[in-house]
Order: structure tokens, then C-alpha cells, then sequence
């Protein structure tokens, strides 16, 4: 594990709550043993989160959806957001190529 010095202006100084909003999403994915990569890019003002599975695990669907739903429900969210699942039997060629991977589970 690397530890780095995060700049003043980084994500977690960020106390907007629109970005606390994301950094609950994003931890709840990470945390999720089937997550096995996130990636994310933006499309005429809409966030494309792309997440795909290792397993169809029923739980962990559910807990991905739950965070999803806390997500959207947010009052501090503004931006337009779509959540696209990647399920084991799809490749990650699914991943837009210009996306930005934010997270895979080694």
C-alpha cells in the first residue's frame, strides 16, 4: 500500500455535501466484495457510474442498489447520474474506453 499527501484541495477536505454524498456512495461500492471495478465518465451533463460485478450475489446487488437509492435521494445531489451494472456474463469492454476507472478490487 502506497500512502501519498493529498493536495489541501483534495476530495477529502471537501466538506460540500454534494461530495460527501459521493464519498458515502463510492465507499459503500468499494466496501462490497462482488465490486470489482468502477469506473466513471460524463455525457451531455449526466455522470455515468459503471460498475461491474465479480459474482451475481443477490446481497450484493442489493447493497449497491440501497446505496444507489441513498444516492439519488440526497437532497445535496444536483448533477444527473445513471448507474450502469455490469454483470459477470459481460465483458469490460462494456466500460466506455474514455471512462475513468476509479476503483478495481485486486
Amino acid at each position: 500500500m502506497a500512502v501519498v499527501e493529498a493536495p489541501f484541495n483534495s476530495l477529502i477536505h471537501d466538506r460540500s455535501p454534494a461530495t460527501r454524498a459521493f464519498l458515502r456512495f463510492f465507499g459503500t461500492l468499494c466496501s462490497i466484495p462482488t465490486v470489482e471495478r468502477i469506473a466513471c465518465d460524463m455525457d451531455r451533463g449526466t455522470l455515468h457510474y459503471w460498475v461491474k460485478l465479480n459474482s451475481d450475489s443477490e446481497a450484493g446487488q442489493n447493497a449497491m442498489y440501497d446505496a444507489w437509492r441513498r444516492l439519488l435521494a440526497s437532497d445535496d445531489v444536483q448533477l444527473g447520474a445513471e448507474l450502469h451494472v455490469i454483470f459477470t456474463d459481460e465483458g469490460d469492454e462494456v466500460i466506455p474506453s474514455d471512462a475513468d476507472v476509479i476503483f478495481v478490487r485486486e
